[in-house]
């Protein structure tokens, strides 16, 4: 089969094209909870390249073992993002006359998962995600720390609705760490990696959010196995799908790991706080469970499994 390359809108590590007006829409003090620093050119490319291996201030207060502080830690990280995604990214997309209320569901509509997404982008300074939509689940793993990075794939269809304009306002606010590749994700991810061999198991987090059949469940949760690394930790969305929920289930059958790979599944019901804090946003949305897998995925590895040649995951149709 022929090599399939991913549209790419941008590579971390570059300086993406902006317009001027972006900063006039962000106020100062939005400016400052992002980061954002009136700094000369050369300066702002040379923060966004580099990229620390060091624990977040967040990421030590979370493992500090406090659980009043953290659970106050990460009430506050949520505010905050909640905040921003209300008065910084919504209203560019409004002022750009796209109709909020008719954005595709993302993780932005629940409250406990923005939370649970929260506490894990804090340790993370690499995220790897299936399904980048309007930009919210890679906002907040921007947000959760100053030198987290993200590439996304996505497969494109609302690029022309508010997709792009998603990424050009977060490729400005957080200059050259954000990357989108477009097109189907079981092609897109084999194609990418083949011409970026960089990015093999370079993801502290990896989000499945993508197509909601079994095969592409499962596809995605193959292909994306080769951007893990020891400890590497999976997240699928959308569970209350009985074929997502099939395709997590036979992965974590078949698979090599250990007994301490585990599941654990994050609940939460439309409707509920979210809709309060911002219902501008999320107003009018049918009542639903959601849920999220989490495991570590490398962690309980075996010597085999490092040294096999093929992974005991399904491979999909059209994995070159």
């Amino acid at each position: 089969m022929a090599a399939v390359s991913a549209p790419i809108l941008s590579a971390v590590g570059s300086q993406p094209q902006t317009r001027a007006s972006y900063r006039e829409l962000m106020p100062r003090n939005i400016s400052e909870l992002l980061g954002l620093q009136q700094q000369p050119q050369h300066e702002q490319e040379q923060r966004s390249v580099t990229f620390s291996s060091r624990p977040s201030d967040l990421e030590l207060v979370l493992s500090s073992g406090d659980a009043a502080l953290k659970d106050a830690l990460l009430d506050y990280v949520t505010s905050r993002y909640v905040y921003s995604v209300e008065t910084l990214l919504h209203d560019y997309l409004s002022s750009l006359g796209v109709q909020i209320e008719e954005v595709e569901g993302h993780t932005g509509w629940y409250y406990s998962k923005l939370r649970l997404l929260s506490s894990v982008y804090v340790g993370a300074g690499t995220v790897c995600e299936v399904g980048f939509n309007a930009g919210h689940s890679a906002l907040n793993a921007l947000m959760a720390r100053e030198d987290s990075r993200v590439l996304s794939f996505d497969l494109g269809e609302h690029e022309g609705d508010y997709l792009r304009h998603s990424y050009d306002f977060l490729s400005f606010a957080f200059p050259g760490r954000i990357r989108v590749a477009l097109g189907d994700s079981l092609e897109a991810v084999p194609a990418f990696l083949r011409d970026n061999q960089e990015w093999e198991h370079a993801c502290d987090v990896v989000l499945v959010d993508g197509g909601h059949g079994y095969d592409h469940a499962r596809g995605d949760i193959g292909n994306l196995a080769k951007l893990e690394a020891p400890g590497t930790v999976l997240l699928l969305d959308d569970f209350e799908y009985g074929d997502v929920r099939r395709a997590w289930d036979d992965a974590h059958a078949s698979s090599r790991y250990c007994d301490d790979y585990r599941t654990e599944i994050n609940r939460d019901v439309g409707n509920g706080a979210i809709d309060r804090i911002v219902p501008n946003t999320y107003q009018n949305r049918r009542s639903g469970e959601t849920a999220i897998g989490v495991y570590r995925g490398g962690a309980g590895r075996t010597e085999a499994a490092e040294q096999a040649d093929e992974p005991t995951y399904a491979r999909p149709k059209g994995d070159l």
